[in-house]
């Protein structure tokens, strides 16, 4: 059964910006090493960049790939290598990939919930061409394009929505009796479409006592993440409205306000920031990307209205980080074929199934079972 090894990197290297000389010291977490005979990229959810070194060389062949992911949302990195020589102990080598991948992406060394792997292709004992294999990093991350993103916000005004995944209008659809609502919506990275869709569904359904008041979150206005304090992270745009287009035009602002970034997001702070905004809504709905964790979840406790939360781009599982808000606010969780609305009746030691995966509490928190 694969474990998690803890790798830890302990090494100095002088990274320069206009000021200041970084002593980085890192560890963290990399799963077992993959073994297969040649590794080619795939995944259905992400884009993927490769970061190309030479067999036996730790520097990177292209200077502007690193420079291009600075700007997205990293999910997980791949160090991809050979066994070439055979037996030779490549740990030092890798070592060094590793620092070099540092200094241009150092962001990714601090981010806890990047996946990180090790990938050992042994096809090139049989070749004897390493050559022929590739070689150095593999990043997943999710798309950022501002152009496209602003493009599908004009054509939703226009009562234009292409994307197939509808999953705002089903909810709405399966809820009139919500009223009165704040929404508290993520308009970061891949989020563009749901946005799209949050303004058709205006367009096309003005009631005055549906939607009272926006907050819009890119979680922190393209700040470095070394900047980003929790609670204080910013990047929250409000507005109280019912009208199509002038929350589209708040929708364009803090979208142009924000980029990529990392994978995490503010959305307690921006919950909280939404209810003081409109203590008399009664609704309180959070508009969430399943695949982005809270930044802040720690700020929860400060959460004391039930929290209904929409989960955009859930495929395979459904993150517990938001079942844990709704738990533990009395609010519910749903996805575009579920209405999870009983949490807060949940005791420990239960599960629920939601989606075909199951999840468990355990000593408060959400957990999901393997099968």
């Amino acid at each position: 059964m694969k474990t998690q090894i803890l790798f830890t990197l302990f090494f100095t290297f002088l990274f320069f910006d206009l000021s200041s000389q970084i002593h980085l010291r890192e560890v963290f977490r990399v799963r077992d090493t993959l073994r297969i005979g040649r590794f080619e990229p795939n995944s259905e959810m992400y884009a993927f960049k490769k970061i190309k070194m030479a067999p036996g060389d730790h520097r990177i062949s292209e200077k502007n790939t690193p420079d291009f992911l600075a700007t997205q949302q990293i999910v997980s990195i791949d160090l991809v290598y050979s066994d070439f020589p055979p037996g030779k102990n490549l740990s030092e080598l890798n070592r060094k990939r590793f620092l070099e991948l540092a200094k241009f992406l150092p962001e990714a060394f601090q981010d806890k919930h990047i996946q990180w792997r090790v990938v050992l292709q042994t096809g090139v004992t049989k070749t004897g061409d390493p050559y022929s294999f590739f070689h150095g990093f593999v990043v997943y991350y999710k798309p950022y394009d501002l152009s496209a993103e602003l493009s599908s916000i004009t054509e939703a005004t226009k009562g234009i929505y292409k994307n197939s995944d509808s999953v705002l209008l089903k909810i709405f659809e399966r809820h009139p009796s919500w009223k009165n609502m704040l929404i508290v919506m993520d308009v970061t990275g891949s989020m563009y479409p749901y946005t799209a869709q949050m303004i058709l569904w205006l367009k096309l359904n003005t009631i005055d006592d549906k939607f009272k008041h926006f907050t819009f979150f890119n979680d922190g206005d393209s700040k470095s993440c070394a900047v980003k304090k929790v609670g204080e992270t910013g990047g929250i745009y409000q507005i109280a409205s019912s009208a199509y287009k002038p929350i589209a035009i708040k929708v364009e602002q803090a979208m142009k306000a924000g980029n990529g970034g990392d994978i995490q997001e503010n959305d307690i702070e921006a919950l909280l920031k939404g209810i003081d905004a409109c203590p008399t809504c009664s609704d309180i709905v959070l508009i969430a990307d399943n695949f982005s964790p809270c930044r802040d979840l720690s700020l929860l406790k400060n959460v004391k209205k039930p929290v209904k939360v929409i989960l955009c781009g859930v495929q395979s599982f459904v993150n517990i980080e938001y079942l844990q808000i709704a738990y533990e606010t009395g609010g519910s969780v749903h996805t575009m074929e579920s209405d999870i609305d009983n949490l807060i009746k949940m005791k420990e030691g239960q599960s629920i199934e939601i989606d075909g995966n199951e999840y468990k509490i355990q000593k408060g928190k959400f957990v999901k079972v393997s099968k």
